[in-house]
């Protein structure tokens, strides 16, 4: 514990020195900004919840993002709102006046129906969210891997995740009109009963309308493979570069307007392949996550991409598969430095904001 404290202070000091403060107005990576904005998530129920608001104040971070787990909040439909398990985290960012993508999560079964979560229902509980914390929640990502059974509550169904979202959006009161709705969270998946295509959800999206209402579509990218500099594969869409696919059917209907945000970016979990073979494996998911962010930050129609996480999980077993700034034992993962690193450039008075070679073309095929 000692260790990890000091560790934090230490580079907190060197990094404040190095980084203006910032604060969560104007955010980098929001629709209309032309500069590349860097955020993480952060596990409210996890371990060093404190440690991992200050260590994104240190790095000055654009974003955190957090889950708002409504079942959890409000398990009961009579019953009164428990809004304790957030209040900690979110009194943390706006102390900070670091910007909160809030994704809402976790539909209890008495709002749902047979075709997702109750349109009213949802729109009662996100203005009482917004009453509450509107000051801090600058974004909002509605019912992430919406393509899954997990994510919506329901069989995934794009028209109606849009009928849902157009509710949202035009339920949301007057005063907070300017929280940004970020729309999708889908995820790359094998179709199945329970899940469908990314891409295909995304089309139904646009059949439904998508295209003249939603300003940002969110990714999340786990369970990866290969290189990140790896092509898009049409068979297998657990590479980095699938975000060209998904852009590819955003501009064939016309969004050309609409930007991505990666709300969910981890390592892979086999590494075998990459890096100096001497090298260990955290060391390995820094060198990948920082020609990643390199390479993702370099797309100009991508705004913001999360790590994975701030903090660890509380249960260990459940970290296997992510990476953490703050490790289980308290030190702090390579990528530490990766992240410091690359948030650094947005500081660094040069002209260009996004360094790297942009894709004129959306899919590069067959290199």
């Amino acid at each position: 514990m000692i260790k990890r404290l000091i560790g934090i202070l230490v580079l907190a000091a060197v990094i404040i020195t190095i980084l203006p403060v910032s604060t969560a107005k104007a955010v980098r990576g929001a629709p209309g900004s032309a500069e590349f904005g860097f955020g993480a998530f952060i596990d409210i129920s996890g371990q060093y919840v404190s440690d991992g608001i200050q260590l994104a104040n240190n790095l000055q971070l654009d974003w955190v993002n957090l889950e708002i787990p409504w079942k959890l909040l409000q398990p009961d439909k009579n019953s009164k709102i428990d809004w304790k398990p957030v209040d900690q985290t979110l009194a943390g960012l706006a102390n900070y006046k670091i910007a909160a993508l809030a994704s809402i999560t976790q539909p209890p079964a008495w709002a749902l129906t047979s075709a997702g979560p109750d349109a009213s229902l949802t729109a009662q509980f996100i203005q009482q969210v917004l009453q509450k914390y509107g000051n801090t929640v600058t974004a909002l990502e509605l019912f992430p891997a919406a393509n899954t059974r997990q994510g919506w509550g329901s069989n995934p169904d794009p028209a109606a995740y849009m009928s849902l979202w157009k509710a949202i959006s035009k339920s949301l009161p007057a005063a907070n009109k300017q929280v940004l709705l970020v729309a999708g969270g889908l995820v790359p998946v094998v179709p199945s009963k329970d899940a469908q295509d990314d891409l295909a959800f995304l089309q139904g999206m646009y059949q439904a309308g998508a295209a003249t209402v939603i300003q940002v579509i969110s990714l999340q990218m786990h369970d990866l493979i290969g290189s990140p500099a790896d092509p898009p594969d049409q068979k297998d869409s657990r590479y980095l570069r699938h975000y060209e696919q998904l852009r590819e059917v955003m501009l064939k209907n016309k969004h050309d307007k609409g930007i991505v945000w990666i709300t969910d970016l981890s390592a892979p979990s086999d590494l075998t392949q990459y890096g100096e073979s001497s090298a260990s494996f955290p060391q390995k998911q820094a060198a990948w996550l920082s020609q990643a962010f390199q390479q993702i930050r370099s797309q100009l129609y991508i705004g913001v991409a999360f790590l994975d996480r701030l903090n660890p999980a509380a249960n260990p077993d459940a970290q296997e598969e992510v990476t953490s700034l703050i490790t289980q034992t308290g030190d702090l993962h390579p990528i530490f430095r990766v992240m410091r690193d690359q948030v650094a450039q947005n500081s660094s008075g040069s002209s260009d904001p996004r360094p790297g070679r942009p894709k004129s073309d959306t899919l590069i095929k067959g290199h």
